[in-house]
Parts: structure tokens; C-alpha cells; sequence
């Protein structure tokens, strides 16, 4: 009878402990800490890049004249520069370039320096290009600005300019509406040289 009694007491001394509520907080999920801007992971590939630029373009230009009517000039240019990030999508571009028109009136021998903002991406940029010309036309002393919006693409493989230049000389100043589509040589030889390493490589491990 007695040990029935402790039986009894020990089973409602233990279900009026489970029934009595917890003092424990319930404890709630941490939420993980979400990256910041300097530890995500870079998804833009084609951040712009530094690389060197070697072009060579072929345009036109309008030269109006001052007592009416307006010729035209085949132009040439070929500069070398390169291409360097300052942020993800800003860049600067110097370049140092001859240039050459075919006017009968306004056409001479340049050169052209300068540095230009870029924004955009190595697959596709517009900017401005600024230019200090100096040189000779019809032999007299050409000195002026070049001012041009250009966009490139591909790695900067292809490149358009549209722009006006002001040249002033002993005679007579010159305007001139002037386009020019480049080609840079500089990426295509990069990617033959790339792949000529790569099958280089890849010959020499096959080999063995």
C-alpha cells in the first residue's frame, strides 16, 4: 500500500512539472549578416580594363567655306594610347595620334594628343575625346582643337568618332565636321597571341 502511494506521488509530481509553463525564452533563428558592398562577389566581367590601344581609322571630313559651299577631305589616323580604369564604369583614355586630311584647301600633316573620359564596360563605351592638334597645312603652321563623341565595343576593337576640329593658321582659319571609324589592333593581337600560347601549351602537354 505504501510503496503504491509513492508510486502515485512520484507520476503526479511529475506531470505537474510538465504541465507548469517554462521560464525559458523560445529562441528565435539569427538571421545571417548579408554581405556589404565590398565583400559581394563581382558578377561584372566586363569591368572596364586596362589594356593598350593601337589604331588605325579612315573618315571624311566637311570643311565649309567662308564665302559658301563646302569641300570634303578623305582623313587618316593612327595613334597609340591605352585605356585605364579610375572606377568599375569610368576610365580615361590617352592617346597620342597622326592625322592627315586630303583637302586641296584645308588638308596638312597633325598631330594629335590628348585625354579623354570613357564609361561604360571593355565590351561597350561612349566618351569624349579632347585633342590638342599641331601641325601644317598648305605649309603654313595649323594649330587648334578636336573635339569628338566616341563610342567603342568589343574590347575597343571598333570605334566610332564624331567630332569637330578648328585649326588656325597665318591665312585663314578652317572648321571641319569630321567622322572616323578606327580599328584597334592592339586586343586582336592580344587574343592571337592567347591562343597561340594556349595551343602552344596545350601541343606541349599532349606530347609527353
Amino acid at each position: 500500500m505504501i510503496r503504491r502511494l509513492g508510486v502515485l506521488s512520484f507520476v503526479f509530481t511529475a506531470c505537474t512539472a510538465s504541465a507548469e509553463p517554462s521560464n525559458t525564452p523560445p529562441t528565435t533563428p539569427v538571421a545571417k549578416a548579408k554581405p556589404s558592398a565590398d565583400e559581394a562577389p563581382d558578377r561584372d566581367s566586363h569591368a572596364m580594363l586596362l589594356f593598350p590601344t593601337i589604331r588605325i581609322g579612315m573618315g571624311g571630313g566637311i570643311h565649309p567655306h567662308s564665302g559658301g559651299g563646302a569641300t570634303g577631305s578623305f582623313n587618316f589616323d593612327a595613334g597609340v594610347g591605352f585605356r585605364f580604369p579610375v572606377a568599375r564604369r569610368f576610365g580615361l583614355w590617352p592617346e597620342l595620334a597622326y592625322s592627315s586630311a586630303t583637302d586641296d584647301f584645308f588638308g596638312g600633316k597633325f598631330m594629335a594628343v590628348g585625354i579623354g573620359p570613357l564609361y561604360g564596360t571593355s565590351m561597350l563605351a561612349v566618351g569624349w575625346s579632347p585633342r590638342f592638334v599641331l601641325g601644317a597645312a598648305r605649309g603654313e603652321l595649323a594649330i587648334g582643337p578636336r573635339n569628338s563623341l566616341m563610342g567603342s565595343v568589343l574590347y575597343n576593337i571598333l570605334t566610332l568618332e564624331i567630332g569637330h576640329q578648328w585649326l588656325h593658321t597665318t591665312s585663314r582659319d578652317d572648321h571641319e565636321f569630321r567622322f572616323m571609324l578606327a580599328l584597334d589592333v592592339a586586343p586582336i593581337c592580344g587574343f592571337f597571341l592567347a591562343a597561340h600560347a594556349v595551343s602552344t601549351v596545350a601541343g606541349s602537354l599532349s606530347g609527353r
